[in-house]
């Protein structure tokens, strides 16, 4: 996985040396871009204002409530803060599952810890999302406390239950992380989970999440990109439009239908399959250690809504332990071939596209980051 993420960045700085063309990972806007937005939302949260007045403020309440403070700060010296905020939630979080899946793998969790942090500055994903300052890095360390709360048990869960609650006050999408939680039967994570957030939620205006799930949840079910979105979605679409150039036959009439299918397939064929799945196996008591089975949920964070940007895929670096156990769990040649095959294509799913794309490659490179993400869940449900 190390090498596939590598090589395409090596050879990105080998085609700017021969092009001489300029080296950027992603477009060009300044630095905090996406923290710009939510500096104001902070802003105007404490004005007792509307936040989503700002249409591209697109996340729900909690993070310009409690972050509000850094507007003590001129918004400069605040996009640095926040920066420092990015790299130390990620790598706080990936040392956070190396904790956690220390006791399942050994030392091995320790040496994938140390090789993915110097391999961080050569992680597409992470450069966008410290360059952009948005808040996946923050919800990564939540959910990945999360993950080592579960897997202290016992009061840790309740600890654990307030991680998610305020990862999914941040960015919403781990609220896909109750499925596996349900499954395990860890009732008093979800107990907690479903406390804090009604505290969260009360705490920071009802009327604004009211706001946030009519105008972004519902309201933005429309909303579709081409660029710089890793979602399977925009992977089939894409793939569609290079079939289309090939045989000269329009294969993709009505785009919004056609997305809202690919959003039912990506969920019926790849989430539903792996929950019943795995919960025929914790009932016959072939489960597994609920740390495991939640990480495995991760892909779908990112899989299933239909814009997924490039630096939302940093929520993947967090199934580098559970391909170790995998490899370690393997009984046959066969298991660890398709655990090979599965490091390369998480490899794939952090492809610099945006990169490549202004090196002068077509679109159709944005076929690549979805396209690993989909191999991985395929060879996942074919285990």
């Amino acid at each position: 996985m190390m090498a596939t993420v590598a090589f395409p960045f090596g050879c990105i700085i080998l085609i700017h040396s021969l092009g001489q063309k300029d080296l950027l990972l992603y477009n060009r806007m300044f630095f905090g871009f996406d923290y710009s937005d939510l500096y104001g939302a902070s802003q105007v949260y404490l004005r007792g204002f509307d936040i989503y007045a700002n249409r591209r403020v697109v996340v729900p309440p909690a993070f310009p409530a409690l972050f509000s403070w850094l507007t003590w700060f001129r918004e400069a010296t605040a996009a640095w803060i926040m920066a420092g905020i990015t790299l130390a939630s990620v790598v706080g979080g990936l040392g956070l599952v190396a904790r956690a899946m220390g006791a399942r793998i050994g030392r091995a969790a320790l040496l994938v810890f140390v090789l993915t942090v110097i391999l961080l500055p050569m992680n597409y994903p992470f450069l966008f999302l410290f360059d952009r300052e948005n808040l996946d890095g923050i919800v990564l360390l939540f959910c990945l406390a999360a993950m080592f709360g579960v897997g202290r048990g016992g009061r840790w869960d309740y600890l654990a239950g307030a991680c998610l609650a305020l990862a999914a006050g941040i960015k919403v999408y781990p609220v896909l992380l109750v499925v596996p939680l349900i499954i395990s039967r860890r009732w008093k994570v979800l107990g907690a989970m479903a406390a804090a957030m009604i505290i969260l939620i009360g705490a920071t205006s009802p009327g604004l999440w009211g706001n946030y799930v009519m105008h972004r949840m519902i309201g933005r079910t429309e909303w579709f990109t081409l660029y710089e979105n890793g979602s399977i979605a925009n992977t089939i679409a894409w793939t569609l439009l290079v079939v289309q150039d090939i045989i000269h036959t329009p294969l993709w009439p009505d785009p919004g239908r056609f997305l809202l299918n690919a959003y039912g397939v990506v969920f019926l064929m790849l989430f539903l399959p792996c929950v019943v799945l795995d919960a025929v196996a914790a009932w016959k008591g072939l489960g597994e250690d609920a740390v495991v089975r939640v990480l495995r949920y991760f892909p779908f964070m990112v899989a299933i809504p239909k814009i997924a940007f490039h630096y939302e895929f940093i929520v993947l670096l967090a199934l580098l332990p559970v391909l170790v156990w995998d490899w370690q769990q393997a009984k046959d040649p066969h298991d660890r071939t398709r655990v090979l095959w599965q490091a390369v294509a998480l490899g794939f799913s952090q492809f610099p596209a945006m990169a490549w794309f202004k090196l002068g490659c077509g679109g159709e490179v944005m076929i690549l980051p979805g396209a690993g993400l989909l191999v991985y869940l395929l060879l996942g449900v074919s285990s």
